[in-house]
């Protein structure tokens, strides 16, 4: 949505629009075909996509790469978020597993197991 207020902004773009999972922008150039050098005008706006944080290239060096592999290569960074999140959960889960263990001899004593409070495990 950003790239698309910073692509709309300017006056020789008359609507912008983004797909996110592709990472692809589309703009629709207010002047009329043949008034100007359009290639001139696709590398003003990357510029100025580039200068406000986006990375971007004008779609003709871009168009080499379908949007099939850009699509592919989006999914692949989303399994591997996927992946670094379940390793993240894990990670914490395990943790936890480890602390709670540690706050169990508390309990044990409540049910009147001492000789199982002080087990080596749970003072360590």
């Amino acid at each position: 949505a950003a790239v698309r207020r910073v692509l709309e902004t300017d006056e020789r773009v008359a609507a912008a629009s983004v797909n996110l999972v592709t990472g692809l922008a589309a703009a629709t150039l207010a002047a009329a075909p043949g008034s100007g050098d359009t290639a001139a005008v696709n590398e003003s706006l990357a510029e100025i996509v580039s200068a406000k944080g986006f990375p971007a290239t004008p779609r003709s060096q871009a168009a080499r790469r379908s949007l099939a592999e850009a699509a592919e290569e989006a999914e692949a960074r989303r399994r591997e978020q996927v992946a670094t999140a379940s390793r993240n959960v894990s990670l914490a889960f395990g943790l936890s597993l480890v602390c709670c263990l540690g706050h169990l001899g508390h309990h044990l004593h409540h049910l009147g197991l001492h000789q199982f409070a002080h087990l080596p495990v749970l003072t360590a």
